[in-house]
């Protein structure tokens, strides 16, 4: 797209095992970048110009990911802290899809991250993790934001569960001012009910 003099051009790379590879796990990486108009002889050497920066960034993001999956917990836990915001967020990344409770209180920590979508994606890990601990700093984060910040954040907190999740649901449902986050909270309320009977019938067998 061209805008202010800028040609900008986003591509994602992918990096696939090759005959299924060692744990058959597709990765793939997004990233964009722009050429001034001006630093270039013609709109297509800006134009390739910027694919190569691109290309460039996708791949450093993917060599990232990988050495991220091959970190410990703990320096997991350290890297939340890196000035490289693509480190932070590989680190995130890795610790959700783990389930590191252990790494808890530093994504908790992390939660206004001055990236927005690295902080999205904080709360998504927190989620992912689904420990009870992150629970107030969610309900929290739900109590600052619009509606379908809240709307998302109650999914969130239902997903995780437990006595304090379950009470402020219940506020939410009976009291909140938007419809859509009352509708939201008793949902979540509905799942947790259901994820609860699940468990008193396979405990009983």
């Amino acid at each position: 797209e061209r805008a202010l003099d800028i040609l900008s051009r986003s591509l994602e790379i992918a990096l696939a095992p090759v005959d299924g590879g060692r744990d058959g796990v597709t990765r793939r990486e997004l990233a964009s970048a722009g050429v001034p108009l001006s630093s270039a002889r013609t709109p297509r050497d800006a134009c390739l110009a910027a694919l190569v920066q691109a290309t460039q960034r996708a791949a450093e993001g993917l060599a990232l990911g990988v050495r991220a999956e091959e970190k410990l917990a703990a320096d997991l836990v350290a890297d939340l802290a890196a000035r490289d915001a693509r480190v932070r967020e590989q680190a995130v990344r890795v610790l959700g899809e783990r389930r590191s409770r252990a790494a808890v209180p530093a994504l908790i920590g992390r939660m206004k991250e001055e990236e927005p979508r690295l902080a999205q994606r904080i709360v998504a890990a927190l989620a992912q993790i689904g420990d009870e601990r992150a629970v107030p700093a969610l309900i929290e984060a739900s109590r600052g934001g619009d509606a379908p910040l809240t709307v998302r954040l109650v999914r969130y907190i239902g997903d995780i569960g437990g006595a304090e999740a379950e009470g402020y649901l219940l506020t939410l449902e009976s009291g909140h001012g938007d419809r859509r986050v009352r509708k939201a909270a008793r949902e979540a309320l509905d799942d947790m009910s259901a994820r609860a009977k699940e468990a008193a019938l396979a405990a009983r067998k």
